[in-house]
């Protein structure tokens, strides 16, 4: 396992001006090897004791030498002018008025050569003048400002400074139309400013090692427009904040850049960024600052994701003094990623706000072999409200085929959910397709309303999925066309409402799979279903007494061809559906009757109770746990509703077994950077691998949730993300199952795959009853992985083989390829693939008496 300077690093890409990316292919980690051996080379070659040669000087002045401080220089150095050199060995004091320096040169003869500014005092520089180091074998030191002193410079050059100008304590700058060229870092801030004290722009920053601009421990920075370049390897950061706060980055330009904004881990907070134009790796890269950021208006062309936040600290009530809100905010940018996300938040601590909004995301059709993962993601964000509205997500594709995940994406985020009047969408004519546009996942009080998904001419699987989400879903004015099914729905669902949304030109409306609900009904109305094309409108696979209790009020007028395009295999059409004694809503109605239970799902409810009871149906064992650990969670959080006898009962049970273990590691990690309630994050994290390490499972679920939950930990204390070839192969096997029999570290297991590949989405996994002898079912029974493959696949089981089965893989057209017998009781197998071209393929599984079954793969290298 290799280590890295982030928490959560990913492969590095770097953009073309053909495609925005290209694979380093390793690379990178020899360029960072090759240039720490010249520089350990060129100090012996040229030691900072050795005076250099040079060119043109007519001064020398520094400590050991000539003149040591501006009050005993000459005037012919006090004031340098155009043709006049200047040669500093050591120290230079500015210690005396103003040192003017006009259209000159200042060399600096060794790498620890330095000019101070003292308090009170000024630098002066314009018109042309050129502070540089004799020549390229060595970085001289800086120029430090220190507190009150001035430093001015305009249409400056500083070549190869360690940081070339280096603001210490409270100062004036005024530095504007400046070139920074191969400096470690060109401007280095540290200690409070005062923003009224200073300008900081039309400069340009080229081919810095480290960073443009480099905010440390200091406060009140204006940044204007700025232009930072690599020509090279994009290795550096445009603006690189480490305990910083308030912050404007305003307009710019970052060209070829690895980072536009890197806020790295510590108390920075109140950032933003506004105006900028990116062309480089990653747009924007937080990890664990605190309270307010702000990234808007920006134009982002990533090579990788192009906004990554995690672990960043939200409140909705600020401390006293602090200048902005607590909230995160992306709004108005405009961005293209060839790999990976657009937009990333995760792992949010805190009750603040994440607003995403107004952004356009897109990935450009390209020859290129790309990954695209999400447009936006937003994953376990448990206390913060989220907001997702008004963003365009488009995917333009490839000309080589491949699978995506999907348009939107939430995970975990169970405090209050909207998303709302997005549009996500797929270009015509392609050969990929999505695996969702919009997924909404174990993240309950969601209003999912005003959007609108359209595969165009490609294919979406589900437009919009729904899975785990427990309690409070209101979906309403959605409108779903172009995909294989509308709209999906798995899992624990509490007081539901669909109305007044459009399913047009979709294979099957809605699909319900392993539905539980016992309670409070499921409402539907006004929706117009007339868009389905084949065999069944709708699909409810759910226990004879959950569909008892879930009432689809529909108009059956809106039905093509009535109720005999309904499938329900856990009871009859008549029981699970009834016609509304009042009129149907229509998108000029109110979107949505709000939420039924009590105090929003903060009551026992039916679910609740078919948590606590026996399992009658052992196809539900899993979403029952998963049920479970959510009573569990909400027994935490309102411990008054203990006083019901068998949640009391069921508590302690938990407390004490592997539900309320697993609770722990979870809230732990869910907290581990909110400074609020963790002090000690790696002692915290060392005690959370003891707790996972002592579990004993009881199923395959629960093992999977210990697999994952040690590969994370392990990953998050040592801030190594660069999983082993067996970690990966453990990642990918729980990935690929299927969240209904996986449990949820399955979709866990998928964010840990966004560290080295396209995280596995198995779509067509569900257990379904037949819906008649003629039909095959959806669900094929097993799993394919990893899908797009290479050299190998591996095909998992949900049972174990039966005498004669074989593994077929064929032809888009039918044509066997190849062909494997599965041994008897065997739950997995691996296929050799590497000998077939590109394309898209279909495996075949069969045997003596079962129909046989298929998934569509594809083989990219």
């Amino acid at each position: 396992m290799k280590n890295f300077i982030s928490a959560a690093p990913r492969a590095e890409f770097t953009p073309n001006p053909g495609s925005f990316v290209a694979f380093l292919a390793g690379g990178q980690s020899l360029i960072f090897l090759f240039r720490a051996m010249a520089v350990v080379l060129l100090f012996a070659i040229a030691p900072t004791d050795a005076i250099a040669q040079c060119p043109g000087t007519t001064y020398s002045v520094g400590s050991g030498v000539g003149i040591l401080n501006l009050s005993a220089a000459p005037v012919g150095v006090a004031n340098l002018t155009a043709g006049q050199s200047i040669q500093i060995t050591g120290t230079f004091i500015v210690d005396a008025g103003t040192w003017n320096i006009t259209g000159a040169n200042v060399y600096f003869t060794t790498s620890a050569s330095e000019i101070i500014v003292n308090g009170g005092k000024t630098l002066d520089a314009s018109a042309g003048s050129i502070f540089q180091g004799c020549n390229a074998t060595y970085k001289w030191s800086a120029i430090k400002v220190l507190a009150g002193g001035i430093i001015k410079a305009n249409a400056c050059t500083f070549n190869n400074g360690l940081n070339a100008v280096d603001i210490g304590g409270a100062a004036e700058f005024r530095l504007n139309g400046n070139t920074f060229n191969t400096c470690t870092n060109g401007l280095r801030i540290t200690g409070p400013q005062n923003t009224a004290n200073h300008t900081i722009a039309s400069n340009t920053f080229l081919n810095a090692e480290q960073a443009g601009i480099l905010l440390s421990s200091t406060s009140s920075i204006t940044i204007g427009f700025n232009t930072y370049t690599e020509t090279g390897t994009p290795q550096s950061t445009a603006v690189l904040i480490s305990l910083a706060k308030y912050i404007l980055i305003d307009g710019g330009v970052m060209n070829q850049i690895k980072f536009g904004l890197d806020i790295q881990a510590g108390q920075s907070w109140c950032i933003e960024m506004a105006n900028v134009l990116f062309r480089g790796t990653y747009g924007v890269r937080s990890n664990q600052a605190r309270y307010g950021l702000t990234i808007r208006d920006c134009e982002i062309i990533a090579g990788s994701t192009a906004i990554d936040i995690t672990n960043h600290l939200t409140t909705q009530t600020l401390p006293p003094g602090f200048l902005c809100d607590g909230n995160i905010k992306v709004l108005r940018n405009v961005i293209n990623t060839d790999l990976r996300t657009g937009i990333r938040i995760a792992n949010i601590n805190g009750n603040g706000t994440v607003t995403v909004q107004g952004n356009r995301i897109g990935i450009p059709t390209t020859t290129s072999p790309i990954r695209w993962f999400y447009g936006i993601q937003i994953f376990e964000s448990p206390n913060a409200n989220i907001v997702v509205d008004d963003n365009r997500v488009r995917h333009g594709g490839n000309s080589t085929p491949s699978t995506f995940p999907g348009g939107i994406y939430l995970y975990n985020c169970k405090a209050n959910n909207l998303v709302s009047n997005n549009r996500v969408s797929v270009a015509p004519d392609l050969t990929d397709y999505l695996n969702f546009g919009i997924a909404i996942v174990n993240s309950p009080h969601c209003n999912v309303r005003d959007n609108t998904v359209d595969g165009s001419g490609a294919n979406i699987d589900r437009a919009i999925s729904i899975e785990n989400p427990v309690t409070d879903i209101d979906l309403c004015c959605n409108t779903m066309t172009h995909a294989e099914l509308g709209l999906y729905m798995l899992g624990a669902h509490e007081d539901c409402i669909i109305q007044t949304s459009l399913f047009g030109r979709l294979t099957e409306a809605l699909y319900y799979d392993m539905v539980v609900s016992t309670s409070a009904p499921q409402i539907h109305k006004g929706n117009d279903w007339s868009g389905a094309t084949t065999t069944w409108d709708a699909y409810f696979n759910g226990t004879p007494f959950g569909a008892s209790s879930v009432k689809y009020r529909v108009d059956p007028s809106l039905l093509p061809n009535g109720l005999s395009q309904i499938f329900v295999t856990g009871g009859n059409a008549s029981d699970w559906f009834s016609t509304p004694a009042a009129g149907e809503l229509n998108c000029a109605s109110i979107c949505g009757n709000g939420f039924a239970g009590e105090g929003g799902g903060e009551g026992l409810q039916g679910n609740d109770y078919w948590a606590i009871n026996a399992l009658s149906d052992p196809t539900y064992a899993t979403l029952q746990w998963m049920a479970k650990q959510d009573l569990y969670a909400k027994l935490v959080a309102h411990p008054i509703l203990l006083s019901n006898t068998q949640a009391s009962t069921f508590y302690n049970s938990a407390q004490s077994g592997n539900i309320g273990k697993f609770y722990t590691i979870k809230t732990g990690i869910e907290s581990l950077y909110d400074t609020t309630l963790t002090a000690n994050p790696v002692q915290k994290l060392a005690d959370l691998q003891l707790l996972n390490a002592s579990i004993v499972t009881e199923t395959a679920y629960q093992a999977n949730e210990k697999t994952i939950n040690s590969l994370r930990l392990a990953a998050l204390a040592q801030d190594d993300w660069d999983f082993s070839e067996s970690e990966k192969a453990a990642i990918d096997g729980i990935a690929a199952l299927c969240p209904q029999s996986g449990g949820s570290s399955v979709y866990v297991a998928r964010y840990l795959q966004e560290n080295y590949r396209v995280p596995y989405w198995n779509m067509d996994c569900a257990f379904v009853g037949a819906r008649d002898a003629g039909v095959t079912p959806k669900a094929t029974g097993f799993a394919v992985f990893p899908n797009p493959a290479n050299d190998a696949l591996n095909i998992t089981f949900e049972q174990p083989a039966n005498n004669d089965c074989h593994v077929e893989l064929l032809s888009i057209t039918g044509q066997v390829l190849h062909t494997q017998i599965i041994p008897e009781g065997l739950t997995s197998i691996t296929m050799p693939v590497y000998s077939f071209p590109n394309g898209y393929y279909l495996v075949c599984v069969s045997g003596k008496g079962q129909s046989a079954k298929f998934q569509k793969i594809t083989i990219i290298r």
